[in-house]
């Protein structure tokens, strides 16, 4: 039997009100609070450091930064690449995965998020993977919706709301996000 970690990142809809989904409020407890000890800390690297590695278990590469305050749920779901930075007050919502590609930027007060509910049954939650490519670049305020990829050397504007997927070297903007230019 898969547990429910391994059920949101095959993107399985679950229900949230089970039994089966309480290990996953614990983890989004545990990880509320190691986001606090992070954003309430010392600006200081070393204890960063020893912070992020909990918060990732050992797996965020040494050569990407995340500037504080962070909100991450499910930081295990998380795959970040090698030096990709992300600015402060950006939020996860990692449920269903989300691979960060090497090279990437990313805004202050972006939001990622996977996870989603379905009309009538709220208590189902049903998350989309979300994969972002290489060398990306995720303008301020800008809101990654469940499913979406987004190809190498894209560059998303300031204030998108991304629905769709984004091909590679393109600039897209809006809410809805569309094309604004090929590059």
């Amino acid at each position: 039997m898969t547990d429910v970690f391994e059920k949101l990142l095959k993107n399985r809809k679950v229900n949230i009100r089970s039994e089966e989904f309480a290990p996953a409020i614990e983890n989004i407890y545990w990880s509320n609070a190691m986001c606090h000890r992070i954003n309430f800390s010392e600006p200081d690297f070393k204890i960063l450091k020893t912070l992020f590695d909990e918060l990732f278990n050992g797996k965020l590469p040494a050569s990407s930064i995340l500037i504080p305050p962070i909100h991450i749920y499910f930081p295990r779901h998380l795959f970040i690449g090698e030096n990709v930075f992300v600015n402060h007050n950006s939020t996860f919502m990692a449920a269903g995965g989300i691979e960060i590609g090497e090279g990437t930027f990313i805004g202050p007060n972006a939001s990622v998020i996977t996870d989603n509910h379905e009309f009538g049954s709220l208590q189902y939650l049903h998350p989309k993977k979300v994969k972002i490519g290489n060398r990306v670049w995720i303008g301020a305020n800008a809101l990654i919706l469940p499913g979406v990829t987004i190809g190498d050397d894209a560059v998303i504007g300031g204030g998108a709301v991304v629905t769709s997927d984004v091909a590679s070297k393109t600039l897209v903007g809006g809410n809805p996000a569309k094309l604004i230019k090929k590059l």
